[in-house]
């Protein structure tokens, strides 16, 4: 007697639900800790962080989006300079 897996479509159904499930409880990870992050940030600043959908932070009702300590803030692009070939 031979064991033999089959790959119906009940099977792809589950995997399929199983990536899903994994991926949505991933981006709502992802979203949690760039939220957390932003308002202690924020905190550390001594101002007010408030989260208005769509996806936006405020620090004292001003947008707020260099809130990660990687950030540099006295670097700034200057778009101008920027020459192609």
């Amino acid at each position: 007697m031979e064991n033999k897996f089959e790959l119906d479509s009940k099977t792809v159904y589950s995997i399929a639900i199983f990536i899903s499930i994994g991926l949505i409880i991933g981006a709502l990870f992802i979203i949690y800790y760039e939220i957390s992050d932003a308002k202690k940030s924020c905190e550390d600043l001594e101002m007010e962080y408030k989260f208005v959908i769509p996806y936006k932070h405020l620090c004292n009702n001003k947008s707020f989006f260099k809130y990660s300590d990687a950030w540099d803030f006295s670097r700034v692009i200057n778009y101008s300079s920027i020459t192609f070939p």
